[in-house]
């Protein structure tokens, strides 16, 4: 995890938080770092289900979340809508697959900020077609940030 940490660091994250600290940790964290509001926008980009219900908690009243990480069928999460979403008046959007523009504005974010920032250490490590079990395993387990297959 630490791995993570510092390379989101290193792409310009301003603040972390560490995902072995128990969850009524890390939104007590996430209230200190913006002074008990929440935060403006949460995206919820990893596929646990349970952080559906986590961005709920971290977002402040009249933010935004985006669950972007649940192209496929993770399963089930319990939220509460009355105290997650409507009292605190939640924007909550949900996105699957992308567009052409999203790949061509990546690159050009990619291209905009290619000697400043360490994006060819994003894919941590390459594995033989032979071993994507174990390419999987490693981005599961979060031991590589990204793992390339090669062909």
């Amino acid at each position: 995890m630490t791995d993570r940490l510092d390379f989101a660091k290193r792409m310009g994250a301003t603040n972390t938080i560490d995902m072995s600290v128990p969850r009524s940790g890390r939104l007590e964290t996430a209230r200190s770092m913006t002074g008990g509001h929440g935060f403006d926008v949460v995206i919820e980009a990893s596929g646990n289900p349970d952080a559906v219900s986590e961005a709920l908690d971290l977002v402040r009243d009249g933010g935004r979340v985006i669950v972007c990480g649940h192209y496929t069928d993770n399963g089930a999460v319990e939220i509460h809508p009355h105290w997650q979403i409507n009292r605190k008046h939640v924007e909550l959007k949900g996105c699957w697959g992308s567009r052409y523009e999203h790949f061509h504005r990546g690159v050009a974010l990619a291209a905009q900020f290619g000697t400043t920032k360490p994006w060819s250490e994003m894919a941590s490590k390459s594995y033989a077609l032979e071993d994507v079990a174990a390419a999987l395993d490693a981005v599961a387990s979060r031991a590589a940030v990204k793992a390339v297959v090669r062909p």
